[in-house]
């Protein structure tokens, strides 16, 4: 977001430093600004010197590679951007005939503290319209949202009567350019029931504009996917 009233921050930047002269000429001679057109701007190509303007731009540069290099650095944003009521449909269909059923309703994330573990979470709770067999069923689950600081990793536990249960999924996110967006994969083994989720993660700006989180259950007694789309409500 623009830091002052107009959006062309750093052409006023850029008009304010030329007249009060106080950067340099580049090397090529015909330019007072060290960023060529393109480059991110920082607060330290603002001054006299150039030795240290470039320094920090190459910190800069090397901190952020190595930042996107790290899915855990993105996950604390990604929970973030999950926080608030979303919208969400959910289709569940039978991979032996291509039978479906449909679920709508409403999803919330919630800021929560756990005071016995001494750490945030992000509750899950959603509450929604099942089709089955021509009625409507009232459904709901809930689920906590955690990140392990260990590994970075997005970790989703069970919800049994109102308490943290055991780990479902443990997520670590990659940026998918063909996709624009954060995904992640991960799986569960449930008695002989496989549980293969992957999340999929839009963002515009730091706020998530779209989700969708996909599940291939295969076992004894069960074959389907379950796919639902989550957007802000």
């Amino acid at each position: 977001q623009p830091q002052l009233p107009r959006s062309d921050y750093v052409g006023r930047m850029d008009s304010l430093v030329t007249r009060i002269k106080q950067l340099p000429y580049n090397c090529l001679g015909d330019s007072p600004f060290f960023a060529n057109e393109g480059e991110m701007v920082i607060p330290a190509l603002y001054q006299s010197d150039a030795a240290l303007a470039e320094s920090e731009l190459n910190r800069l540069k090397q901190d952020l590679k190595s930042r996107c290099q790290t899915s855990g650095h993105v996950t604390p944003f990604l929970l973030q951007s999950l926080l608030g009521k979303w919208s969400f449909t959910r289709t569940l269909t039978q991979l032996s005939d291509y039978s479906s059923q449909s679920v709508e309703g409403i999803i919330q994330f919630s800021l929560q503290r756990d005071e016995e573990l001494g750490e945030d979470y992000i509750l899950y709770r959603e509450d929604g319209t099942m089709e089955l067999a021509g009625r409507q069923v009232e459904v709901f689950r809930e689920y906590h949202y955690t990140l392990n600081k260990a590994n970075g990793a997005l970790e989703i536990f069970f919800v049994e009567s109102g308490k943290r249960a055991h780990l479902f999924l443990s997520l670590l996110f990659d940026y998918n350019p063909s996709l624009r967006s954060w995904v992640a994969s991960s799986d569960h083994l449930c008695i002989k029931d496989l549980y293969g989720g992957t999340f999929q993660v839009v963002l515009d700006g730091l706020a998530a504009s779209h989700v969708e989180m996909k599940y291939n259950v295969k076992g004894p007694a069960k074959d389907y996917e379950a796919r639902t789309i989550l957007k802000p409500d």
